[in-house]
């Protein structure tokens, strides 16, 4: 009787991981490596080097979002397959977590190159804040991998840091991309400046998703609501973003 039950808590978990939320974030993670292939295609045809880095950069930044929005999936079904026998958070889960919020923070430094250095060939304050956040997740992600300081029934320890790394600059980098892209509207024309204000909103639209993704939200009881709003801005963001990159 006792695994009878057991099976029914472990079947009602997966049916919450089994949502259309996951079917939702699936969908966008072939969207990206869609994107990737596509990109790093059109380097290979591009006529110049300029050009040719500039589109590997929006590859790459393709493959590496893949990459976290896959980490966190993981990280969601470790959730799923376990706490009906532990009833708490597991070291699995949380490497896989910290594990995503290091790619994160490669995707930005990724997407900040390109737009600070190949496209405005301006110093590279964004990359510099997305590469030093990148190296403090890296260092909870190895606190956390060893065992270091955490505290699974209570959820605290290193995987905090990182988490908290994100929520502080995550505001800084989107304020700083859209500021960056004004930029480039403003000093364009054509089908230039249509293509560059195309980049930010699809740009803003992931960002939005991002802000609904966090787990500090979950207090305003709207998780019915952010949890399909946020795959679906990152969905059309992104397609917008890489049409805009043609």
């Amino acid at each position: 009787m006792f695994w009878c039950a057991f099976m029914i808590l472990r079947i009602t978990s997966l049916d919450q991981f089994f949502s259309p939320r996951t079917l939702m974030l699936c969908i966008y993670i072939v969207i990206l490596f869609v994107g990737f292939v596509y990109f790093m295609v059109a380097a290979r045809k591009a006529d110049n080097a300029v050009t040719n880095r500039i589109k590997m950069g929006y590859g790459l930044f393709g493959l590496t979002y893949a990459l976290t929005r896959f980490f966190f999936l993981l990280s969601d079904y470790e959730m799923a397959i376990s706490f009906p026998i532990y009833n708490h958070v597991t070291q699995l889960h949380l490497i896989w977590v910290t594990t995503a919020y290091s790619v994160t923070f490669v995707s930005l430094l990724v997407i900040y190159h390109t737009v600070e250095r190949l496209i405005l060939n301006r110093k590279p304050v964004l990359t510099v804040i997305a590469a030093i956040a990148f190296m403090v997740c890296v260092i909870t992600l190895v606190l956390v991998a060893f065992n270091v300081g955490l505290d699974l029934i209570n959820d605290t320890g290193p995987h905090q840091i990182a988490k908290w790394t994100l929520y502080v600059t995550g505001p800084i980098l989107a304020v700083g991309i859209a500021a960056l892209y004004i930029v480039i509207v403003r000093n364009s024309a054509g089908s230039v400046r249509v293509k560059s204000a195309l980049s930010l909103i699809g740009l803003l639209l992931i960002f939005a998703g991002l802000i609904l993704d966090m787990d500090a939200l979950s207090s305003l009881g709207i998780d019915s609501i952010r949890f399909i709003l946020s795959p679906a801005l990152f969905i059309v963001g992104t397609v917008v973003f890489f049409v805009a990159q043609r």
